[in-house]
């Protein structure tokens, strides 16, 4: 210390010291001989010194009284030449974060407080209550934060060193949130075919893999059997896609995830061609990170209650959704993974009661993790369709009485299974890069199922089996079939199905709707596009047969 102090001292004779005549007063409450002596000419030179023994050497030096207490710290690294007591005391004081104030004749050192400012801080994902809880915690107890939602902004009145803090806090965690693709297919599956699909829900199998705890089923291989139980490897099947669902038999595995979406569809697509079940739904849809995503497909249907008051009965209408609804909240893991509560509900309305509809409900409530890109199957939701046929015979089975010799009734049942195979996928979303949606995992075939789903739609209006479709007019219904015909025919032109389509459309057209222009050209696009199809030598004939209709209209 006192080292230091001689130093200064030795300093102070070396480079002397001067008034300076003519100096504009800085601080104008300060007594004079102390604004001449803030006047005084020096050259500093300090490495490291520590602050309050550098002000203490100083106020000797200079003969000025420097209070500082003893909450005043740092260090002093600086060199000045030629600068005033003034100038060189204030720059000293300010690379602290210190100030001084005049009393009289002393100068004490307090801390330095910045003017405040008002200043945005622009929002890109985090919510604006949020950023402001946060921005909280990090300003002075005497700022204000304001959020403006039109402008996804806070607007902070602050020093201007905490609204940077503020700003830099925030630039790491306003990211973007993790998003989750999900895609989804509902199957309605007869029983027996389910089992050739290889979902049997009965016993289990622990295999050496992740998830060695599941309990599904069955896993099949066209064409080969004798599939190892141990063997966790799924393999593609060799048969036809468009072949019988009967042919899927061979080898099985116990398994309750699906690796490979893709041989799935194969599966799922042999069914639905050849009617042995129904898609219900193939949505798909993306949800944020914890949040829930809901996809809902069906209708709203009226229900009427009655409420007693004391002035009368209050009649109101409640809605209720019927059909398919798909509720997924995902959770994405440090490590990749993704966990889901998934509940799926299938309902229908099954008759109308007096106190209202009986709906018929399969749903099911689940929570699992998966890898990304891994399917999953829920399955088990069984319903009993009951059909009872009517089959007489001509003539004599009309007759009253002895007519019952002559018919036969055959109820059968019918077991529908609702199969539903899930597929997440991360989405990864970067700064400089735009949203790159995964890879259809049901790729192969997405276009067939498509397909299938028009062909679904269409047959419900042209046999008016659903709700909706008997609420349509006939003539109303029957042009809309017609033309998901068409659309399917022309959009899938190569679908097996697509050929029967296109003669639904032109049998609608002709006996329904009667454009015979339009069926002509459906029959004989037939002809000219499928010549190998069974519908080629009908619908010849039906072309045929229009043709000297509107030769006849004509003349």
């Amino acid at each position: 210390m006192k080292k230091l102090f001689i130093a200064l001292v030795i300093l102070g004779m070396v480079f002397g010291q001067a008034p300076v005549a003519g100096a504009a007063d800085s601080d104008s409450g300060a007594p004079q001989a102390l604004k001449e002596k803030l006047k005084t000419i020096v050259s500093l030179s300090f490495t490291r010194a520590d602050l309050k023994t550098t002000l203490v050497a100083m106020g000797k030096l200079y003969d000025v009284n420097i209070l500082a207490g003893d909450d005043v710290r740092g260090t002093v690294t600086v060199s000045l030449k030629d600068v005033t007591v003034e100038d060189a005391l204030k720059s000293i004081l300010r690379m602290n974060n210190y100030t001084y104030l005049v009393e009289g004749e002393i100068i004490k050192v307090v801390a330095f407080e910045e003017e405040k400012i008002t200043d945005c801080v622009n929002l890109n994902f985090i919510e604006g209550s949020l950023a402001a809880e946060m921005a909280g915690k990090i300003l002075s107890q005497d700022a204000t934060v304001k959020i403006n939602e039109s402008m996804n902004q806070l607007v902070i009145t602050d020093k201007p060193v905490n609204i940077e803090k503020v700003r830099d806090f925030l630039k790491r965690i306003d990211l973007p949130p993790q998003q989750v693709m999900i895609e989804a297919k509902l199957v309605d599956i007869s029983h027996s075919d389910l089992d050739n699909l290889g979902i049997s829900w009965t016993g289990s199998l622990n295999l050496k893999m992740p998830f060695n705890r599941i309990k599904p089923g069955k896993w099949h291989r066209g064409g080969e059997g004798g599939a190892d139980a141990n063997d966790t490897k799924l393999t593609t099947f060799d048969g036809d896609i468009t072949g019988p669902s009967t042919d899927l038999s061979g080898g099985q595995l116990a398994l309750g995830f699906v690796q490979g979406a893709s041989t799935l569809d194969v599966t799922i697509d042999a069914l639905v061609q050849n009617q042995k079940a129904k898609l219900l739904a193939c949505p798909t849809i993306a949800a944020l990170n914890n949040v829930e995503a809901r996809i809902t497909i069906g209708e709203k249907y009226p229900i009427r209650e009655q409420t007693q008051t004391t002035t009368g009965t209050l009649e109101t209408t409640r809605f209720v959704d019927v059909g398919i609804t798909l509720k997924v909240t995902p959770k994405i893991t440090r490590d990749g993974y993704i966990q889901m509560a998934v509940h799926p509900e299938v309902s229908s309305v099954s008759s109308t009661l007096d106190a209202g509809p009986r709906i018929t409900t399969r749903e099911a409530d689940t929570t699992v993790i998966v890898p990304d890109n891994q399917t999953f199957v829920i399955a088990g939701l069984i319903k009993d369709d009951g059909t009872t046929t009517n089959s007489k015979v001509p003539v004599l089975g009309y007759l009253p009485i002895v007519g019952l010799l002559f018919s036969n009734r055959a109820k059968s049942i019918d077991q529908k299974e609702l199969a539903i195979f899930i597929t997440p996928h991360l989405i990864n979303v970067e700064k400089d890069n735009p949203i790159q949606l995964p890879q259809d995992t049901f790729e192969g075939i997405s276009g067939n199922l498509s397909a299938v789903s028009l062909y679904e739609h269409a047959r419900d209006l042209e046999l008016g089996e659903s709700l909706a479709a008997r609420n349509k007019q006939d003539i109303i219904r029957c042009m809309e079939a017609a033309r998901m015909y068409e659309d399917l025919a022309d959009q899938f032109p190569i679908h097996p199905l697509a050929p029967e389509a296109m003669y639904r459309a032109a049998g609608l057209n002709y006996s329904k709707l009667g454009n015979l222009e339009k069926a002509k050209e459906l029959y004989e696009k037939i002809v000219k596009q499928y010549k190998h199809s069974t519908y080629v030598k009908d619908s010849q004939r039906a072309a045929a047969k229009i043709d000297k209709r509107l030769k006849k209209l004509g003349a």
